[in-house]
Parts: structure tokens; sequence; C-alpha cells
């Protein structure tokens, strides 16, 4: 146990997962929960599932023999394959420093050939991985953006990096040549969906030289409307009326008008912007 969180170390028998979301053939999670402890993640709700007598944010299991079990799976992995890895978990959250588990896994695999890497992270702890990273085929690294302010993001994202220091880590990637991105998602009503927010966030991640934008809706899956109100009752009580009653109609106004103003700078700089949730 360090900092509230509690870890366990365990084994497992499988590696990669057939991934639900559209741009990914398979997933992979070197850890099972996220001591970033963010206040909108969805992956709380396999907590749920599971039945985790933990708060999200302060149980963290760490997947030991991953990179071993994934570099036997490889063989049963298609040629041209698309893998995911920390979809449901940050791959780069502070047990990585110590156990290193990503890295293994990056060396079990990132030299594997007809096969698209993407990571997804909120921590810079990535460039030290650079070296696999930046000499491999095919791998991609976004980094998820929702605020630069400070201290918003320390409220909505507790142990999370710095937005700053991500977009920086960014800025190291692609002057290697690494292919870089940035998600805002989920944006969040009333929170991190007004125009000058959205603009900051897409501005600044164009400096770093990211190729692509991805934007998302929020999306209230298992446990995630009851943590952003346990959030907000403390935070903003106006706010914590708002989503108490907040619907799919609030929603997708508010991500619409984001992805307006996001779609907007990202053309002035040149760059790609893919929205993800509600057409818009």
């Amino acid at each position: 146990m360090s900092g509230g969180v509690v870890y366990r170390r365990v084994r497992v028998k499988g590696a990669f997962t057939k991934s639900g979301l559209p741009e990914f053939d398979y997933s992979i999670n070197p850890y099972f929960g996220c001591e970033f402890a963010c206040v909108y993640c969805y992956a709380r709700k396999y907590f749920l599932a599971k039945g985790v007598g933990y708060e999200w944010g302060s149980y963290v299991e760490i997947k030991v023999n991953l990179p071993e079990v994934a570099a036997e799976e490889l063989r049963r992995i298609p040629r041209g394959s698309s893998v995911g890895i920390g979809v449901s978990t940050d791959p780069y959250q502070p047990a990585e420093a110590r156990e290193r588990v990503t890295r293994r896994l990056l060396e079990a695999i990132a030299g594997r050939k007809g096969l698209e890497i993407s990571i997804q992270t909120k921590s810079p702890l990535v460039l030290r991985d650079a070296d696999l990273i930046a000499s491999a085929p095919r791998v991609d690294v976004g980094f998820t953006v929702l605020t630069l302010d400070r201290g918003l993001a320390r409220a909505i994202e507790p142990r999370a990096p710095s937005p700053r220091s991500r977009l920086r880590a960014a800025a190291a990637l692609s002057r290697m040549g690494v292919e870089t991105w940035v998600f805002i998602g989920p944006v969040l009503p009333y929170i991190t969906d007004d125009e000058e927010t959205i603009r900051e966030v897409v501005e600044a991640s164009c400096s770093a030289g990211v190729r692509r934008i991805y934007v998302d809706n929020l999306r209230f899956r298992p446990g995630v409307r009851e943590s952003m109100l346990r959030f907000l009752r403390e935070w903003d009580e106006g706010l914590y009326r708002k989503y108490a009653t907040l619907g799919r109609e609030g929603i997708a106004r508010s991500y619409r008008a984001a992805v307006e103003v996001a779609r907007r700078v990202a053309r002035e700089w040149g760059v790609e912007l893919e929205n993800v949730g509600y057409p818009a």
C-alpha cells in the first residue's frame, strides 16, 4: 500500500482482449484499476462488475506476468491487427515506474511486424519508453487532456500529472517522429465545454505537434453519474443540481457546441479532428 492505494500483484492467463471499440481489434491493459482517480472515468464500472470493495483510484492490480503471456499470444494475433494499450486503465500510472509492466509489454510486442499499437495515457512517464516507441514500426501515443486549468484538472483528475506536462511529453515524442494525438474526452457539460477551454486545449495540442485530435462526449456508464454527483456536491452546489437531472439531450447539446469550436480551431492549424461521440 502506498499513498492510500492498495496494490495487489496478480498473474493472468490471458493478455489480449477482443476490443469493442471500432478503432481497435484488440485491447490490452497492464493494470486493473487506476490510481489517477478521475471522477469521470467509465472504467469504474469494472469495479462494480467484479464487486471490488474499494473506491475507484484506491486499488490497483499489477499484472506481473502479462508481458510473457502477451508474447505467447502474439502467434495467434493476425497481421495487420490494431491494439490499444491502456483502454481501461492508464498504462503509465505511478505503479509503472516501479513495476515496468508496460515497458516489458512493449519490449515483447513493439517489434512485431504488421501490428499497429496505440498507447493512451495521462502521464509523461511514457517518455521513459521513448526508445522503444520511436524505434517500433507502428506505434502512436495519445494524451487525454480536458482542460489546461491546473486547479480544475486537479479537482477532476486528483492524482494525474498536470495537463501541460502531458502536452510537453507529446511535443517531445512528436519531435522524435512519433505520431501523437490528443483525446478531449469526455467533454463535461458546464465544466470543460466552454469555448475558451476548448480553444485553449486544441491550440496547445496543435502547438505540441499532434497529428489528430479526438473529441468525445460524457457517458453515464455504471457509477459515473454517482461519482460526478459526489464530487459536485462538495465542489459546486449549482452544478450538482444540473448534473442530477442532466440527460442525453443536454450532453449532446454541450458536446456538439464543443466539437464545433474544436473543429474550427483545428482547421486553422491544419490538424485532423474526429468526433467520436454523438454525431456533430
